[in-house]
Order: structure tokens, then sequence, then C-alpha cells
């Protein structure tokens, strides 16, 4: 098993500071440029958004998550299981945890976890028309054709 590596990079976006190393978020326009991306004060979304992190962190954290060092693997199980209401519908959010995929102006991110193969894909993009869900799901495909599906 990994040993989780320490989350250097993350912390909560202050959006008048400035951030040596940033990437510009953009929209794509149906002609495919690019604009700069509407403007939105994502750091009072704490956990929701307002977070800004690396690639490098997301990895981290997802090895953080599936080798029970960031919480234990009971309250894990809980964070991953969709909720429902009270007439049994899924509501797709865990206890604080969304089990889909979100969005925000000017990103196109995913981190794909499957804890019973010990595997994550994690992808960041500064564009927020673009489905990075496809090639999270080639990505872990592959992995798994690659172990036998084990």
């Amino acid at each position: 098993m990994l040993e989780p590596a320490k989350m250097r990079w993350t912390r909560p976006d202050n959006v008048l500071e400035i951030t040596t190393g940033r990437s510009r978020p953009y929209t794509l326009n149906k002609d495919h440029t690019l604009r700069n991306a509407a403007f939105v004060d994502t750091s009072n979304k704490i956990p929701e958004g307002g977070l800004i992190s690396t690639s490098d962190d997301l990895s981290a954290f997802a090895i953080a998550l599936e080798s029970n060092t960031f919480l234990n693997s009971q309250t894990t199980a809980l964070m991953w299981t969709s909720q429902n209401t009270s007439a049994g519908q899924a509501t797709g959010y865990g206890y604080g945890w969304e089990v889909r995929t979100g969005r925000q102006p000017g990103t196109s991110d995913i981190l794909v976890l499957l804890p019973s193969r010990d595997f994550a894909v994690a992808i960041m993009s500064n564009t927020d028309d673009i489905d990075v869900t496809p090639m999270a799901e080639t990505l872990a495909r592959a992995y798994l054709a690659g172990t036998g599906g084990r």
C-alpha cells in the first residue's frame, strides 16, 4: 500500500490573493475559442468548493482516503454512501460528500475512486466545458483491464 503524501498546496481560496502558478480559468465558446470564465467567488463555499489545489494534492487526498489514514474505514464508507429521502429516493449525497461530479465556472475536475481496487484517477482542467468523466472512465477501464479486473 502506498504511503499518503502530504497535501502541500491545498488551501482555502482567497480571490483577492495573487497565487503564483495558478491557472487562469477559461470557458470554451461555441466556435471553440476560449474566453475568460465568469468570476465566481467560491471562497465562502467550503466544503462545497472554495479550495484551490493541485493534481498532486488531489492524488495524495485519494491515497489518504483509500488507505484510511484520513478517516477510518467506517466513516469513509458512510461518506461514499448516497443517503435517501424519506420517500426512499437516493439524494446523490453521502455524509458531507457529493457522490457525483460537480463543476464551477472555469474548471472541470474529477476524482474517481475505486476503493475496492486501490485505484484513483484525478483530472483537473482549467476549462469548464470539458467533459473529464469519459477520460477518467477510460483510464479506470484501462487499469482494470491491465489488472484482470482485480
